[in-house]
């Protein structure tokens, strides 16, 4: 008997106690009730203990959800968390979606195969990088860069600082960068009004003149056609005109003409665009002069390209382009993908030219990169990491409170 007091009472402690409003008329108390009133007095309480224990599971149950088990009551809502059932199902109204860009835009013809640029572009680096950067103002931003053991200098180590700006309208951004190997580069672009923009870049190389760099030019967008200006310094003028014009808005063709003042070359370019769904089509014939040879004047070769692009999701794009050269007989085939996580970013290419090129970029600030060409004999791999600048002062972030 003490035995079953014992029992009884740690039992009853477990589950919670039936309120005085509680009108419980459980199946088996009824058919207990109907039952002829036991012989012994054993069978007497152990008749009491089961009406009781039904009375107070009948309570309990009405104050727990129909879609909770049992287990999962009784714990402690922080230990409940257990017996749920995990999920790795990703919620969409969370994720960092990135900028999403029209495939019908006007375009002019540097940016044709813009979607293609985007897949197969990288970044890419050797030995230890660090980035950082400290917002000054609300407009002017500092960033420094770190190379370490890299083949861009011949020491192994290499140092930047720059600035950048961009107005708070959005209409003019100036970004400007000088390191320890003398490279002062810098970039210009400024939009006059709706169909106007100014453009200006120069690199200058303090120790080696022949690769200083200047160009500027003005593009200007109707409302289906373009056009552009370039003039550039490189030892001699380069003077360059483009125009497109957008048929319909799948269709877009273009054409480009480049001259080049010390030796009275030209070469010029037509291509076109086509968009169908997810799928970006891009063709490119260019005419110039075959400078590979001594007497480039007087020759003259054809180089072709088609590029193609499948948007798979909004995460996932893959692209392909065929380069062909008739008269000397060349050729390369270029595969590259771009795959959006939440969080970080991965891009890879492969072509036939024995070149392989990967990098992974974390928008936390950490990022690896890896680029072999077997031809040339060059293996190369990084690790970044980005200290990105805090918020501005007297701003604190939304998951702190001020004191």
């Amino acid at each position: 008997m003490s035995l079953l007091r014992a029992f009884g009472g740690r039992y009853f402690a477990v589950l919670p106690r039936i309120a005085a409003d509680d009108n419980v008329n459980s199946g088996i108390v009824e058919r207990g009730a109907t039952k002829a009133a036991p012989s012994t007095p054993a069978a007497g309480i152990f008749s009491k203990v089961n009406a009781n224990c039904a009375r107070t599971y009948g309570s309990w149950r009405k104050r727990v959800s129909s879609t909770q088990s049992v287990i999962s009551s009784l714990l402690q809502p922080q230990l409940a968390m257990l017996t749920q059932t995990a999920h790795c199902d990703e919620n969409t109204e969370t994720q960092l979606q990135p900028p999403m860009m029209n495939v019908h835009d006007l375009l002019i013809f540097d940016n044709l195969n813009r979607e293609y640029k985007n897949v197969i572009s990288q970044d890419n680096y050797d030995g230890f990088r660090l980035e950082a950067d400290r917002q000054i103002t609300d407009n002017i931003q500092c960033s420094h860069s770190l190379f370490l053991g890299t083949v861009m200098r011949d020491v192994g180590y290499l140092y930047q600082i720059g600035a950048n700006y961009a107005s708070t309208d959005g209409k003019y951004l100036a970004m400007a960068k000088i390191g320890l190997d003398g490279m002062i580069t810098g970039r210009f672009i400024g939009k006059v009004d709706d169909n106007i923009e100014v453009k200006a870049s120069g690199n200058s190389f303090l120790k080696y003149d022949p690769r200083n760099v200047y160009e500027a030019g003005v593009d200007y967008m109707a409302k289906n056609w373009t056009a552009t200006a370039k003039a550039a310094w490189q030892g001699t003028w380069i003077l360059n005109a483009a125009y497109t014009h957008q048929i319909i808005p799948k269709l877009t063709l273009g054409s480009e003409l480049t001259y080049i003042v010390s030796n009275g070359s030209s070469i010029g370019s037509i291509a076109g665009r086509y968009v169908e769904g997810d799928h970006i089509v891009t063709i490119q014939w260019s005419k110039q002069p075959n400078f590979k040879s001594m007497e480039f004047p007087m020759q003259e070769t054809d180089a072709g390209k088609i590029q193609y692009v499948r948007k798979i999701n909004d995460r996932l794009s893959l692209a392909t382009e065929l380069e062909v050269t008739p008269i000397t007989k060349e050729s390369a085939l270029r595969f590259g993908w771009d795959y959006m996580f939440r969080h970080a970013r991965v891009q890879g290419n492969i072509d036939t030219t024995g070149r392989i090129a990967m990098q992974a970029q974390d928008f936390s600030g950490f990022g690896i990169s890896g680029c072999i060409d077997y031809w040339h004999n060059i293996y190369r791999f990084g690790f970044m990491m980005h200290l990105l600048p805090p918020p501005p002062e007297g701003k604190a972030p939304e998951h702190e409170v001020p004191l």
